[in-house]
């Protein structure tokens, strides 16, 4: 913080920059928890402020140190700056917001780094990438760098973002997703998966991104402006040439959920809220025009390749995942809940098949023999979860649309009147391979 606030100019060589954005950064990622609370959270606020002080004691920062250090520590400090513009304390998302802006709008380029013009201008074209989305703060054009106690950026009646009001910064910075970069990419819409997995704020979260797919084209290799608004088509229009310039597409969100899935379930934290986004973004009906085409499976090998068991779990996605794209988001739901014991995990697990049911035929009978095996699971608890779920697939979601009255009826009579809770093991096993002759699945094909 000394370094940070300029307090000795001699200690401020770029070895000592570099370390302290470095422990700064890793403080945006402490989310301990103890009895009083998110403990975690004032580590990160004081890290958010520390760095906000730090860019605007230099406008030059960002440059020089993408000069000296290259460009991946600006775009860690760029991707956990936006990530933490989702935070749910509306204190810490302000803070982000501020940070954030001073990064866009009050950071310049160094003329004295002339020299390493021949760089890739990564950092310089995110920057202009997420100005389109992320405006300027009321009253100021860029030079807006004060010291404490000066004006608030946070004014409802000007045309900047208010970061306190989770309904408004969620719905604006969704739309920097479009940023053609997955290391700025990938921890916001992670950000946002974790925020939407909770609730009050969790709903704006996940309605935030279901809006902003609304706006997206299928995929990305055939953009399109047919589905967007006037406005919308010039914000995602390309730049310079780059045709995909600001783009993604309802496939990458499909394609990103799945890879959160296939993080390491020993250690991850964002399993279960992709599994609860997931959900709720398929029931909202906002990727539905996903495409069954093959997919990319490049930064889900990549994520493979950084844990326990990467070969193997590799090369089965490499050799399974070849499929459609909602195969590959079922295979993902179906690895985690393999040998899963833990309810709350595995409950959402059931209920991701079950909407998988309203967008994939396919899919949809893979689901179904998934769910299936679960009427003899050893917990009660995930009986009775397993047969709601597979009530709401054929009784509402209409997997087996078409079949004959007598047979539905008779469906609905085993999910419904047998006691999941309390019955015995062979009654268990009768009424599942009942049921799988009346879905028309083998029995023993519905293995868990």
């Amino acid at each position: 913080t000394f370094v940070a606030a300029g307090g000795c100019n001699a200690a401020k060589t770029p070895q000592n920059e570099l370390t302290v954005a470095e422990a700064l950064l890793a403080g945006l990622l402490d989310h301990s928890v103890d009895n009083r609370g998110d403990v975690g959270s004032w580590v990160r606020k004081q890290c958010l402020e520390t760095l906000t002080v730090l860019c605007r004691s230099d406008s030059t920062l960002l440059a020089r140190m993408a000069a000296e250090h290259g460009d991946d520590v600006v775009m860690l400090l760029l991707g956990r700056t936006l990530r933490a513009t989702t935070e749910k304390l509306d204190r810490l998302r302000a803070e982000a917001g501020e940070l954030l802006e001073t990064l866009l709008y009050g950071q310049q380029d160094d003329p004295s780094l002339a020299a390493v013009a021949d760089r890739p201008p990564l950092v310089r074209k995110c920057l202009a990438q997420l100005r389109r989305y992320v405006p300027p703060p009321p009253g100021g054009d860029g030079d807006f760098r004060r010291g404490q106690g000066g004006p608030s950026l946070l004014d409802k009646s000007g045309e900047g973002i208010d970061w306190a009001d989770p309904e408004t910064a969620y719905a604006r910075v969704a739309h920097a997703l479009s940023v053609d970069e997955q290391s700025l990419r990938q921890p916001l819409f992670e950000g946002l998966v974790v925020t939407g997995s909770t609730e009050p704020l969790g709903r704006f979260a996940v309605n935030a991104v279901s809006l902003f797919a609304d706006t997206l084209p299928a995929t990305a290799e055939a953009p399109s402006a047919a589905r967007l608004s006037n406005n919308e088509a010039a914000i995602t229009a390309p730049e310079h040439g780059d045709s995909h310039a600001g783009q993604w597409s309802v496939d990458g969100i499909v394609d990103e959920l799945t890879r959160l899935l296939l993080t390491d379930r020993r250690t991850s934290k964002v399993i279960n809220p992709a599994l609860i986004v997931a959900d709720q973004l398929i029931e909202q009906g906002a990727l539905a025009s996903a495409s069954p085409e093959r997919q990319n499976i490049a930064g889900i090998s990549y994520v493979c390749d950084t844990w326990t068991g990467a070969l193997i779990i590799r090369s089965w996605i490499v050799a399974h995942l070849g499929l459609c794209r909602w195969l590959s988001l079922y295979r993902a739901v179906r690895w985690n809940a393999h040998g899963l014991r833990a309810p709350q995990r595995l409950g959402l697990c059931l209920k991701l098949y079950s909407s998988l049911s309203l967008v994939s035929g396919e899919a949809a009978r893979m689901a179904l023999g998934s769910v299936l095996a679960y009427l003899c699971h050893p917990i009660p608890k995930i009986r009775q979860m397993a047969a709601d779920q597979l009530f709401a697939m054929i009784c509402i979601n209409g997997v087996l649309a078409g079949s004959d009255e007598e047979r539905m009826e008779r469906i609905q009579t085993i999910l419904t009147e047998t006691e999941w809770m309390s019955a015995n093991e062979d009654d268990l096993k009768r009424c599942k391979a009942e049921m799988a002759e009346l879905v028309g699945l083998d029995v023993n094909a519905a293995a868990q």
